[in-house]
C-alpha cells in the first residue's frame, strides 16, 4: 500500500531487499550431472557420431579453479541478494513508470476536457450565428412584403393618372372646332409642299452646276 501511495504522488519508492538467508553449498556433484547431461544433448544433436546418441551420456567430473571455488557452471550463478535487489529495483522502475502514466493519462484526460469544453463553446457561437441570421432573413422577407406592400398604390395611382391623362387629351380634341381644325390640316399640306419645293430646287441646282462643269471640260 506504501508503495502505491508512493507511485500515486510520483516519488520513485526505494525497497529495502530482505534480509537474505546463508547461502547453502553447492553440490558439485548435481552440477556435474546437469553439465554431463547438457553436454550429452549437444552430442546427440551432432549426426556424425551417431554411437554418442545411442549411448550413455559419459560423466564428466567438475573440477575446482585454482583458488579452490567451484567450477564455471556454479561460479555464473545469480545470488540470493542480487536477485532481491534486482526485484526490487524492477518493482521500483514499473511502479514509477507507472505513476508517469497515471499522470499522462490524467493530462490528456485535462487536455480531453478542454476540448470539449471549446468545442461546445465553439457549438454555441455556431448556434447564436445561425439564429441571428434566421433572424436577418425573416427581416429582409418582411422588408421585401412592405415594399411591395407600397408599390401596389403607386402602381394603381399611376394607372389612374395615365387614364386622366388620356380622357384630358380626347377631352381638348373634342372642344376644338372643326373649321380650327381644317386649317391646322392646311396649314400642315402649305408647310410640307414648301419643304418639297425646297429640295427640288436644290436638286435643280445641283444639276445645273454639274452640267456647266461638264461642257467647260469638254470645250477645252
Amino acid at each position: 500500500m506504501a508503495c502505491c501511495w508512493m507511485a500515486n504522488i510520483g516519488i520513485r519508492p526505494t525497497f529495502t531487499p530482505p534480509q537474505s538467508t546463508p547461502r547453502k553449498t553447492v553440490n558439485n556433484n548435481a552440477l556435474t550431472s546437469g553439465a554431463s547431461a547438457i553436454a550429452a544433448v549437444g552430442d546427440c544433436q551432432n549426426p556424425s557420431d551417431k554411437s554418442l546418441a545411442t549411448s550413455d551420456p559419459p560423466t564428466r567430473k567438475s573440477e575446482p579453479e585454482a583458488d579452490g571455488s567451484l567450477n564455471r557452471a556454479s561460479s555464473t550463478a545469480v545470488k540470493g541478494d542480487d536477485f532481491s535487489n534486482i526485484y526490487a529495483t524492477s518493482v521500483g522502475d514499473i511502479l514509477y513508470d507507472g505513476s508517469n502514466l497515471k499522470r499522462l493519462f490524467h493530462a490528456l484526460g485535462s487536455t480531453y476536457e478542454e476540448m470539449d469544453a471549446s468545442n461546445k463553446r465553439m457549438k454555441k457561437a455556431m448556434d447564436a450565428i445561425r439564429c441571428e441570421t434566421s433572424e436577418l432573413k425573416t427581416a429582409k422577407d418582411r422588408l421585401v412584403d412592405e415594399n411591395a406592400r407600397l408599390q401596389r398604390p403607386l402602381e394603381s395611382e399611376k394607372k389612374q393618372i395615365d387614364k386622366l391623362q388620356q380622357d384630358h387629351r380626347t377631352v381638348s380634341e373634342s372642344l376644338v372646332p372643326a373649321e380650327t381644325k381644317a386649317k391646322e390640316a392646311d396649314l400642315r399640306a402649305v408647310s410640307k409642299f414648301a419643304h418639297d419645293r425646297r429640295q427640288y430646287e436644290d436638286r435643280v441646282e445641283v444639276w445645273k452646276n454639274k452640267t456647266k462643269k461638264a461642257r467647260a471640260e469638254r470645250d477645252e
